[in-house]
């Protein structure tokens, strides 16, 4: 169900994660600008690069280390994806100066802090933007009753660690049910 390999490289995402993205950026009608925190072993970059450069837009991933492969890097230089290799909590102000750029922005959280990550990179997002985290489920019952073993193994983030800031930054849910089957979680900003 999860953990499969495409172009013979880990994807770190299970079988429901390229349909559910793919059915999210038509029904949004795209972004201009993707914005992914924490890279890992880039195939699900690498998805996100072909959506970007067949689109025109832009996609930047960041992550505190180079992970990848040598054909994955070749990938990410012919699709023009912006990879950086730094620690984001070092470079906060840069991030949200990317996000705030005009335009409709998506974050995707799913670097080795995703409460931390989605807590902060909030506070940036303009009205229409997205915020995304992976590992996620609506709390740990629901993790060990309808997703563990089913749709995916790891629980990061879960509502009551994105409440407040969700609250406070008039963030709504966005295709809730279809992103819970790939353990993301999808909010967006409405004022």
């Amino acid at each position: 169900m999860f953990r499969k390999k495409f172009l013979e490289i880990d994807f770190a995402q299970n079988n429901y994660t390229v349909s559910v993205f793919d059915e999210f950026l038509s029904r949004i009608g795209g972004a201009d600008r993707i914005i992914e925190v924490g890279t890992g072993c880039g195939i699900f970059t690498v998805f996100l690069g072909l959506y970007s450069f067949y689109n025109n837009k832009i996609l930047i991933t960041y992550d505190i280390k180079n992970g990848l492969q040598e054909k994955t890097k070749n990938l990410f230089n012919v699709l023009k994806i912006d990879y950086r290799v730094k620690d984001i909590f070092d470079n906060l102000e840069e991030i949200g100066r990317e996000i705030k750029k005009p335009g409709k922005t998506i974050v995707l959280c799913d670097n080795g802090n995703k409460i931390q990550e989605f807590n902060i990179f909030s506070c940036y997002l303009k009205k229409g933007d997205f915020i995304l985290a992976h590992d996620y489920a609506r709390d740990l019952n629901v993790f060990t009753t309808e997703i563990k073993n089913v749709y995916w193994d790891w629980h990061e983030i879960s509502d009551s660690k994105i409440e407040q800031v969700c609250k406070e930054q008039k963030l709504i849910s966005f295709m809730d049910e279809e992103f819970q089957k790939c353990a993301w979680v999808c909010k967006q900003k409405v004022e």
